[in-house]
């Protein structure tokens, strides 16, 4: 299942990186996302550039709408109406000249008619709504949305668009509940659940297994990164690097600390060098420092992140603590202060700087 994930002018590219980066760390066999826009490290750029972000090209959203939009309503924000939002999707369809079989998703903050989280037209279109998750569920937005991407396509691929009958106006805790009180989505985000009827549905609609049994695996991932997130585990299990070099705590639902690239550059270095190196002895470090930046990045021209890393490394430049501080505020922001302490870089008596994980499981799985 290919999903391509747009983004809507009116949505935090912050925000959208966040959702794409949680769906991409999730582990869902069959599931193919693509992200039209790219994030990248502002380290990565000339700095006579500016930094900042840049798309590899323009992801355009201007049309003529099909139909006349609908009256202002106050309260309302000036809603789309969905074939408006059907139509940007299609738009970028054509215009891209995506495959029948993909399905595209619209991630907009713009209300929409019925004021609906998310609806599908039957033809491989999604939209959802990002805004004012905080009033319906006590977790970080992109938790709920990434359930919506998911719930969703499968939604769409089941054809429920045809069968109403298999709607749960009623919350059962299954992906298929109306939820017609908002209130009421909480519960099938607590279950990450599908009903054995809807699972039903889903074989006789001929959906591959592979793809159902990776969506409810997502769920369940989804599940336990809020739980974690909201306070109810304490204990993270094993820190994992990936292949891509992605920090991860699989036994929370492949929860990731996510970080600029040049910051998991030094952070991973550190891990590599256990014993602890001092500042001044890390430009004797370039090369490995430099192999490791390319081997992780997915942006940035080699002399771009040859001039990073030489910054990173120059005493006469503040890049080694500024990216030492952005390590500390991911561990932060992921784990909570107390529990992300035994996973950052500390500055020994010594001046070494090390991180101390001997009590903690560390699996390396990045070839490099």
């Amino acid at each position: 299942m290919t999903v391509h994930l747009l983004r809507a002018p009116d949505y935090d590219p912050d925000d959208y990186f966040a959702v794409c980066s949680l769906l991409k760390t999730l582990d869902l066999p069959g599931w193919h996302f693509i992200v039209p826009e790219v994030e990248i490290d502002p380290e990565e750029f000339d700095p006579n550039w500016g930094g900042g972000r840049r798309r590899p090209e323009e992801v355009r959203f201007r049309y003529h709408s099909p139909v006349h939009k609908i009256m202002y309503c106050y309260g309302r924000h000036a809603p789309l109406s969905w074939r408006e939002l059907f139509a940007v999707c299609q738009h970028y369809r054509t215009n891209h000249r995506i495959d029948p079989s993909h399905e595209i998703v619209l991630l907009t903050k713009r209300p929409n008619a019925l004021n609906w989280f998310s609806a599908f037209d039957g033809n491989g279109n999604i939209f959802i709504h990002t805004a004012d998750w905080e009033r319906y569920v006590s977790a970080d937005a992109k938790y709920p949305i990434a359930y919506q991407v998911l719930s969703n396509t499968l939604q769409q691929s089941m054809g429920l668009d045809k069968d109403a009958s298999l709607i749960h106006q009623e919350p059962i805790g299954c992906m298929n509940d109306f939820c017609g009180h908002k209130q009421q989505v909480s519960l099938k985000l607590r279950t990450g659940d599908i009903c054995t009827e809807c699972l039903n549905r889903l074989q006789q609609a001929e959906v591959p297994d592979l793809l159902v049994e990776s969506a409810l695996s997502g769920f369940e991932q989804l599940r336990r990164q809020m739980l974690f997130r909201q306070g109810f585990r304490r204990s993270v299990g094993p820190l994992v690097v990936n292949r891509h070099g992605k920090l991860l705590f699989p036994q929370q639902g492949n929860l990731e600390v996510s970080m600029p690239a040049l910051s998991r550059t030094l952070y991973l270095f550190f891990l590599q060098h256990r014993e602890g190196v001092r500042f001044t002895d890390l430009g004797d470090n370039t090369h490995e420092l430099h192999r490791l930046y390319g081997r992780i990045s997915g942006s940035g021209s080699p002399e771009q992140m040859q001039a990073s890393v030489q910054r990173l490394v120059n005493p006469l430049e503040n890049s080694f603590n500024e990216n030492l501080s952005r390590i500390r505020k991911s561990f932060n922001d992921t784990l909570g202060a107390s529990i992300a302490a035994p996973y950052q870089i500390v500055r020994e008596p010594d001046e070494r700087y090390r991180v101390h994980l001997e009590r903690f499981p560390l699996q390396w799985e990045l070839d490099w």
